[in-house]
């Protein structure tokens, strides 16, 4: 198993040097602990620049302990971890109306929003809006976010939304009390051993090893000169913060970094493919108690509500739903090159970190190389002797 994952990651950052990525991570973690971490590439090849400006002299190597932005992984591994807490001791009911931790959410269909249907991005809201270009700092941003119209009727039909998990982030810190990566550090990555996660807020010291992301804002500030793939009305010369040099250990997602200053509910941690394997256990810990170390946090239960099947394909509660090799996948994608992989019927979890919009800001599609993992990891696991069978 070992060697096809290497073979697939120097494939990966070695197949397009122009474009990226140029590092890649894997881990792989069972009942054992973690069995396996591959690494690849370097983690910055291009200064800045347009196009990501000149090579690097002394490209640094990536290593099993670089950390990555993972962008959107941190819907599930922040907020819906979060979520799942609040929800075991009693303190966050689903199906409460989002009024209930944001009062401004009401009028136009707003009051019949519920916390769960945001967890499945049913809530009716924009699927992505560059709040910065009106909002500085998260109160700002929240409000905005709050009175921006609906987009789509609630309930009627799952349209993924970042906007909705920044409103879930601040709903999460209302009940709990706390500040979101406070938070976050204290009932999820601390007891779960996470050493290497966390949230950067905007000024911070960057953490060290860290990969390279985007050359600044390039994606984004063309989503908004173009309105593709969502026609928001804005103009790209309205904000004049557009960031031009290479990011690296700085939050990639503009809303996250400009509007939120790096703490968001959609984006915004910073983390090792090892740690997301930590977390992918501690689900499987629940699911199966006392065959994982360390155990979970999290009543099984409740992890079970979270990962069941919502009512549209693909989607669970915060979770995101897919089929490999006949077996039923839990996990999330992140934007920056992240994909985090829970297999409770094998017991596997596992993750595949890269900086796919470096050095070009252009993203490169790495599904076939993350297909080819979970197929060569599955594949593994049986043969290692499993009991269980595929889902039907």
């Amino acid at each position: 198993m070992r060697g096809r994952v290497e073979r697939i990651l120097t494939h990966l950052v070695s197949g397009a040097p122009d474009r990226g990525p140029s590092a890649a991570v894997c881990a792989v973690a069972d009942r054992r602990g973690l069995v396996a971490e591959v690494a690849a590439g370097t983690s910055q090849v291009g200064g800045d620049g347009a196009d990501g400006g000149r090579p690097v002299a002394d490209p640094p190597p990536v290593t099993a302990r670089t950390r990555f932005d993972v962008g959107s992984v941190t819907k599930a591994v922040a907020t819906t971890a979060l979520a799942m807490t609040l929800r075991a001791r009693g303190r966050l009911d689903l199906d409460a109306p989002v009024a209930t931790w944001l009062p401004g959410f009401t009028g136009d269909g707003r009051e019949l929003v519920t916390v769960r249907q945001l967890l499945l991005h049913r809530g009716g809201l924009w699927e992505w809006w560059p709040t910065y270009v009106h909002a500085r700092g998260r109160d700002a941003a929240l409000a905005f976010v709050q009175r921006l119209p609906l987009r789509y009727p609630p309930g009627a039909g799952r349209h993924y939304s970042d906007l909705g998990f920044m409103l879930l982030g601040a709903i999460v810190e209302e009940a709990a009390g706390e500040p979101l990566d406070a938070l976050a550090r204290r009932a999820v990555f601390g007891p779960l051993g996470m050493a290497d996660t966390g949230y950067r807020r905007r000024g911070d010291p960057a953490p060290d090893p860290v990969a390279a992301t985007s050359t600044g804002d390039a994606y984004e500030r063309s989503m908004v000169a173009t309105g593709e793939p969502y026609p928001v009305a804005e103009d790209p010369a309205a904000f004049a913060g557009w960031r031009e040099h290479v990011l690296r250990g700085e939050v990639n997602d503009g809303n996250a970094f400009h509007a939120f200053q790096g703490v968001a509910g959609h984006a915004g941690l910073l983390t090792t493919a090892a740690d997301l394997c930590r977390f992918g256990t501690a689900l499987l810990g629940a699911l199966d108690p006392g065959s994982f170390r360390g155990g979970s946090p999290w009543p099984g239960a409740v992890v079970r509500e979270f990962l069941a099947a919502g009512p549209d394909p693909g989607q669970a509660l915060g979770f995101q739903l897919r089929r490999a090799g006949g077996w039923r996948v839990a996990g999330h994608s992140g934007f920056p090159g992240a994909e985090l992989a829970v297999v409770p019927e094998r017991g596997v979890a596992l993750a595949l970190l890269t900086n796919r919009l470096h050095p070009q800001s252009t993203p490169v599609d790495i599904e076939p190389a993350w297909t080819a993992i979970l197929d060569t990891v599955l594949e593994g696991a049986v043969l290692e002797g499993g009991t269980h069978q595929p889902c039907a």
